[in-house]
């Protein structure tokens, strides 16, 4: 079976464990690399600890001063700062993501599973950087409020205007751990729309979402991909959770609900809610006249079919009924969908019909004030008879007499 650990770096370690300062200046006085990488041994304990620590068994890789510094060594640690060790690891490439290729362990994240503060003082001001999405992965499982805190101080002198990616895994962790306190910590200064490695399911907890909310610029940004509906964003993720509280607060919140289906994003609020058979969620949307607004006919169909009120009251300020929005949107088709299936055009003094024709007056839809015109005469003349001149009921399905409407 072929050597894991290169001999140079297994001398090292052993002269290191020995704590000879005398032979460790003697290696680097003989030509061994001080930025030297290399495997950990799969079977010793340090490997142990790390894959505990991030759930999963990975190749490890480290530099000579992190294996000094997961090896407590402090003869080690001092002689290679003093040949020149970087605090940086060289060979590793800026990664964006936590578990991206062979897991490298920096000096700061061994740092930090050792848990020496006064060490990680010291490296941060000898220049480790503090963007280490290892290093606060760590310390955030562990739970140490104080090394986060030196590491997010840091972080923010060194980068004020953020990272991208930056404690998205830690945050991730911080929520499925249902730790209130550590999120607190890091949502100020972490990137929480990162795409994080490995997603955590976690219970629902509304009180992470009341911290998250007020930090998040983009709702319509998308936080996950599943096999069985694609590309989500937050509101459709709620949705396919079913949480109608989820989807208010969201809504509440700044979230559009009348986003379209573009690129990625394949459906419409509406459209999945529909698609998962959710009827709160349906109502909900079609209380803010969505169906009508976009004019999709088929959809309204299945939506009244589901039980959903084709009169519900709209929102506050600026809502609107579905009968208004299609109205003031030249939604020919549906305007007659919705009277065919029972909107009331006479209630409250007929203020449907007034609201709908001033919204469409505004929005200069001529044709639709006509249509809307036209229904409110066939419904008055259906208050005085339900059936037709020659006997015949009257049920409002023949609209093509009223006037020659693309339907």
């Amino acid at each position: 079976m072929a050597d894991l650990v290169p001999p140079t770096a297994r001398i090292f370690c052993g002269v290191m464990g020995n704590g000879d300062k005398g032979a460790l200046e003697d290696m680097f006085r003989n030509g061994l690399p001080v930025d030297d990488v290399h495997k950990l041994n799969p079977n010793d304990a340090d490997t142990e600890e790390l894959s505990k620590i991030f759930g999963m068994f990975a190749d490890w890789k480290t530099s000579l001063l992190a294996a000094a510094v997961l090896g407590q060594s402090a003869v080690a640690v001092e002689v290679l700062l003093a040949h020149g060790a970087q605090v940086n690891t060289l060979q590793r490439p800026k990664s964006k993501y936590l578990y991206a290729g062979n897991m490298l362990l920096t000096a700061l994240a061994a740092g930090v599973i050792r848990r020496n503060f006064p060490l990680l003082t010291e490296l941060l001001y000898r220049g480790a950087d503090p963007f280490d999405n290892g290093a606060i992965y760590v310390a955030t499982v562990y739970g140490l409020e104080d090394i986060i805190k030196l590491l997010l101080l840091r972080f923010k002198h060194r980068y004020p205007h953020g990272v991208k990616t930056f404690g998205s895994n830690a945050l991730c962790w911080a929520i499925a751990s249902g730790s209130l306190p550590l999120v607190q910590l890091l949502v100020k200064d972490v990137d929480i729309s990162g795409i994080v490695d490995r997603w955590i399911p976690s219970s629902a907890r509304p009180q992470m979402l009341h911290v998250l909310l007020p930090r998040i610029k983009d709702f319509d940004d998308v936080v996950v991909f599943e096999n069985m509906h694609g590309w989500l964003n937050g509101l459709l993720y709620a949705i396919s959770l079913r949480s109608l509280d989820t989807v208010r607060l969201l809504a509440e919140a700044g979230a559009d609900i009348h986003f379209p289906a573009r690129r990625i994003i394949r459906r419409t609020a509406l459209q999945f809610a529909t698609e998962l058979g959710n009827k709160e969620i349906v109502k909900y949307l079609l209380g803010k006249g969505l169906a009508a607004i976009k004019g999709y006919v088929g959809l309204a169909s299945i939506l009244t079919d589901a039980g959903a009120h084709v009169n519900a009251e709209p929102g506050l300020l600026y809502g609107r009924t579905a009968f208004e929005g299609a109205t003031e949107h030249g939604r020919i088709e549906m305007m007659v969908f919705l009277v065919q299936n029972g909107a009331d055009l006479l209630w409250n003094n007929r203020q449907q019909h007034r609201r709908a024709v001033q919204f469409a007056r505004e929005n200069n839809q001529h044709a639709a004030i006509q249509l809307a015109d036209e229904l409110l005469e066939k419904v008055l003349a259906s208050q005085a008879t339900d059936f037709r001149a020659d006997g015949s009921e009257w049920n409002m399905t023949e609209f093509g007499e009223l006037v020659d409407f693309d339907f």
